[in-house]
C-alpha cells in the first residue's frame, strides 16, 4: 500500500524522512513518509494558557473569603469540567517529533474517600486542525485526587487508563491506542456553596505506543505525550 501524493505534499506533522538502510527500508512494511510544510510552532498559545492558570492562581489566593464564612469540607460525588490550551508531541525512530498546540479539555467525575483522597474517572482531549488535516488525542483514566491539607486548596492528581491518537486527511488516518498515565496539579478555590474554580496542568504520556497507518502497523516504540493547561469548575 502506497501513501497518497496529497498526504506526502501536505504538513502532515509526524514522519520526516530519516537515512536508512535498503534493507530496513524493504523491511519497514507500508510506512507513510510525511514532512512539515513549516518547521517550526508558535507556543504563543499555550504559554497564555499557562499564564492565564498562574494568574488566576494568584488572584484566588489573594482573594478573601467572606467573613463569618465556615470552612469547606469534601464529601459525596463530584464532577468537573475544564478548557484551556495544551501541547503535543510524537515521538519515534522515524518521526518528526515537532510540537503542536491545540485546544484541550477535561470532564472528570468521582467520589470522595477521605478529606484527602478522592477518586473517579477522567476524560481528556486536545485538537487541532491546520491546512486540512485534523489531529485528535484522547485518554479515560483512572484518577486519584490527594489533598496534602485536608482544608487545603492544592491537590495532586495520578491516573492510569488508556491514551489515543488520530490524524486523518481526505480519508487516511494515522492512529494509535495504548495504555498511558497522567499526573496533573491543582488549585481549587472554594466561590459558592459547593462549587470551586480550578486552575489546572496535567501532563499525559503514552510512553510504549505503536502507530498505524489506516489499520497497518507504521512504527513501533512510538510514544505520545500531551501537556494541557486552563480553567475548571468542580461541583461538590
Amino acid at each position: 500500500m502506497h501513501a497518497p501524493a496529497c498526504l506526502l505534499r501536505s504538513s502532515f506533522p509526524i514522519w520526516t524522512p530519516a537515512p536508512r538502510s535498503p534493507a530496513t527500508v524493504r523491511s519497514a512494511g507500508p510506512v507513510h513518509w510525511a514532512r512539515w510544510a513549516r518547521t517550526a510552532l508558535s507556543l504563543r498559545w499555550l504559554r497564555q494558557s499557562l499564564a492565564g492558570s498562574v494568574v488566576a492562581v494568584a488572584l484566588l489566593t489573594l482573594a478573601t473569603p467572606a467573613e463569618g464564612q465556615e470552612p469547606h469540607t469534601r464529601s459525596g460525588q463530584w464532577i468537573s469540567v475544564g478548557a484551556g490550551g495544551g501541547v503535543d508531541r510524537v515521538g519515534c525512530d522515524i518521526c518528526s517529533g515537532t510540537l503542536r498546540v491545540g485546544l484541550s479539555g477535561y470532564a472528570a467525575f468521582g467520589g470522595t474517600l477521605s478529606q484527602h483522597v478522592a477518586l473517579g474517572g477522567a476524560l481528556s482531549g486536545w485538537t487541532r486542525s491546520d491546512e486540512g488535516i485534523r489531529q485528535l488525542v484522547g485518554s479515560l483514566l483512572a484518577v486519584l485526587r490527594w489533598y496534602p491539607k485536608a482544608d487545603g486548596p492544592w491537590h495532586f492528581s495520578g491516573g492510569l487508563g488508556a491514551v489515543g491518537y488520530r490524524a486523518e486527511e481526505e480519508g487516511d488516518a494515522l492512529t494509535s491506542l495504548s495504555p498511558g498515565l497522567q499526573v496533573g496539579a491543582v488549585y481549587e478555590r472554594w466561590i459558592s456553596g459547593g462549587v470551586t474554580l480550578s486552575p489546572f496542568a496535567t501532563l499525559t504520556v503514552a510512553p510504549i505506543a505503536t502507530l498505524k497507518f489506516n489499520g497497518d502497523p507504521a512504527a513501533s516504540g512510538a510514544n505520545i505525550a500531551l501537556l494541557q493547561a486552563g480553567l475548571g469548575v468542580t461541583w461538590h
